[in-house]
C-alpha cells in the first residue's frame, strides 16, 4: 500500500445534502434504483427482496475527514504501517465536547471517556473492537512507544479534584485509566492538520453494492486520488457509546 498523503492544515467539511428512494420491479431480480427526494436524506437499494439503506450524508462526512481516517484506521493496513497514537486520541482532543484541563504553560491535559474511543476503533476499522481489545490495545501501543507511560487506577475519575488530577497527569506523556467509571486522563501533545488531500467525489461515481459503498476520492483537478470503502455499521460489539452509520472497510491509495 502507497504511503499517505502529508498532512499539513485543517479543513472544513461541507456536506452537500443527497436524498433517495428505492423501487422494486415485478421480476424480484437483484435491482437498484436511486431516486432524490429533499426531505429524505438517505437512498435505498433492494437486493433480493433485502432492502438496504444508505445515508449519503454520513458517508460523505466521513470519508472527508481525512485526517481522522489517516489517524484512526489501522487493521487494514500494510505491515509498516507506524502506529504512534490510539484511534481516537488525537482526533477527539480536537472536538469542543471533550473535557480538557489546562495546565500552565504545558499545554492541557484531555479526559476521554473509554466508549468513545471503542467507537472510533469501530468506526475505522474492519474488524470488531470490544471495549476489552480497545483497553489492551492502547496499554500495547503506548508502552511500545516508550514516550508515555499508562497506569490503571482502581477508582473513579468523577472522586478526584481538578488539583488531584493535575499532580497525577503533570508530567508529559502519562496516560492513566480510571476503571471505576472508565475515563482515560491522557497528558499528551497533538498536533493536526492537513492540505491538498482529496476528497469525495460526486454521488453518481459512487458505486453502491447491498451495504457498501465505494467512493472515489478525488482532488481539485478531479484526479483519482484513492478509493474508500465503507460498510454499513452493523458490528455488534461491547463498550460503545454511539455506533456509526458506517465503518471504513479499506482504503486504497493510487
Amino acid at each position: 500500500m502507497k504511503k499517505y498523503i502529508k498532512l499539513l492544515v485543517l479543513s472544513t467539511v461541507i456536506v452537500l445534502p443527497l436524498t433517495a428512494c428505492s423501487s422494486q420491479d415485478n421480476s424480484n431480480n437483484t435491482k437498484q434504483e436511486t431516486t432524490q427526494n429533499s426531505t429524505n436524506q438517505s437512498s435505498t437499494t433492494q437486493n433480493n427482496n433485502v432492502e438496504v439503506k444508505h445515508n449519503y450524508d454520513d458517508a460523505r462526512a466521513l470519508v472527508n475527514d481525512w485526517i481522522s481516517l489517516q489517524l484512526n484506521s489501522f487493521d487494514f493496513r500494510s505491515v509498516d504501517y507506524a502506529r504512534q497514537t490510539p484511534p481516537g486520541f488525537a482526533t477527539l482532543s480536537a472536538t469542543k465536547n471533550v473535557e480538557k484541563i489546562e495546565i500552565a504553560n504545558s499545554g492541557a491535559i484531555t479526559v476521554y471517556n473509554l466508549s468513545d474511543i471503542v467507537d472510533i476503533y469501530n468506526t475505522y476499522n474492519r474488524n470488531i473492537y470490544n471495549e476489552k481489545e480497545v483497553l489492551a490495545d492502547i496499554e500495547n501501543l503506548l508502552s511500545r512507544e516508550g514516550r508515555t507511560t499508562f497506569t490503571k487506577v482502581v477508582d473513579n475519575y468523577k472522586d478526584k479534584s481538578v488539583d488531584e488530577i493535575k499532580t497525577l497527569a503533570e508530567r508529559m506523556g502519562t496516560v492513566l485509566y480510571f476503571s471505576g467509571d472508565k475515563k482515560i486522563v491522557a497528558n499528551i501533545p497533538f498536533g493536526l492538520g492537513g492540505a491538498n488531500f482529496p476528497l469525495a467525489s460526486s454521488e453518481d461515481k459512487w458505486q453502491v453494492k447491498d451495504d457498501t459503498l465505494e467512493i472515489p476520492m478525488v482532488t481539485t483537478d478531479n484526479e483519482v486520488k484513492a478509493t474508500i470503502t465503507l460498510k454499513l455499521n452493523k458490528k455488534d460489539y461491547v463498550g460503545g457509546n454511539k455506533k456509526s452509520t458506517y465503518y471504513v472497510y479499506n482504503i486504497e491509495e493510487k
